[in-house]
């Protein structure tokens, strides 16, 4: 689950990084100028799923044009998972549950090395059930993930920055036997730590 998010993060970074590097055809003939900015790393969230405080680990990342548009992407997933009601004797049933997406947003306040902002996570989330000793009974299931943020990026050095915001994760349709769309819904708080730099703008008229 780990693996899979951190994966999905650093694909959409880099996705990104490419698309800013494209201009269309049929720009107008007045000057056009984008400077992006590409920037992708570690990141620590620390949220509550079903009464339990749950630390989460994953990456996210966004290139930014003309400093305020950011597109990028996203992803975490639990270190362990949420023990279960056991609905057999001597069974120990486990939750984990993580996610990852595509990341649009907007820079509100740009200066002196602070950035301030919010964006929305568009993502799909992965959940499954696992039980000790394992059974042939193991519960997986995908379902859609809504997930606003603002956040505060500071510029430690001119390729370094530390990023931390608070994030709201809506969760949709996930039926799960002992844990609830709702359990799943809540608050969060994140830090990232994002490695990158300026890329070769483009200017067109």
């Amino acid at each position: 689950m780990l693996t899979f998010c951190l994966g999905l993060a650093l694909s959409v970074v880099l996705s990104s990084s490419a698309l800013a590097v494209s201009v269309p055809d049929s720009l107008p003939s007045k000057k056009f100028r984008v400077e992006p900015f590409a920037y992708g790393g570690p990141s620590v969230l620390f949220t509550s799923i079903k009464s339990s405080n749950v630390i989460m680990l994953g990456g996210r990342g966004a290139a930014t044009f003309n400093n305020r548009v950011t597109i990028g992407g996203g992803g975490w997933g639990m270190l362990k998972g949420i023990e279960l009601s056991p609905t057999v004797s001597d069974t120990l049933s486990l939750f984990k549950f993580g996610y990852g997406g595509v990341e649009l947003g907007y820079i509100c306040y740009a200066q002196n090395r602070i950035q301030v902002g919010a964006n929305l996570l568009l993502a799909y989330g992965a959940g499954f059930i696992e039980t000790k000793p394992q059974s042939s009974s193991r519960y997986f299931k995908l379902f859609p993930v809504f997930e606003p943020a603002v956040f505060v990026t500071t510029e430690i050095t001119q390729k370094f920055k530390l990023d931390a915001g608070v994030r709201y994760r809506f969760v949709v349709k996930s039926h799960f036997n002992g844990v609830t769309t709702s359990e799943l819904r809540g608050i969060s708080f994140y830090v990232a730590f994002l490695i990158g730099a300026k890329t070769q703008g483009i200017k067109a008229r």
